[in-house]
């Protein structure tokens, strides 16, 4: 889910969200919290989809970057079974 989908989702809706991904904390958690953890997630987990390892100190820009990175050099039939 991208980042603007969850911008317009409800503190409760995220917290639903974080509770399916076994996101701890997310009770303490506000808004623009919920929405970086939950996309730091989904990154990780896409990452992880693709054989990449992600270093625990990357932003989720610098995932994002790693994932098109590698994604730009899958062969192309890869490529497609991967969306």
């Amino acid at each position: 889910m991208a980042t603007t989908e969850l911008s317009v989702k409800s503190v409760k809706e995220l917290r639903n969200i974080a509770k399916e991904m076994n996101i701890t904390g997310r009770w303490d958690m506000n808004r623009s919290q919920l929405i970086y953890v939950i996309e730091r997630t989904q990154l990780i987990s896409e990452a992880k989809d693709l054989g990449i390892e992600t270093a625990a100190m990357l932003n989720n820009d610098q995932i994002k970057k790693v994932i098109e990175a590698e994604r730009n050099t899958l062969p192309e039939e890869e490529k497609t079974s991967q969306k």
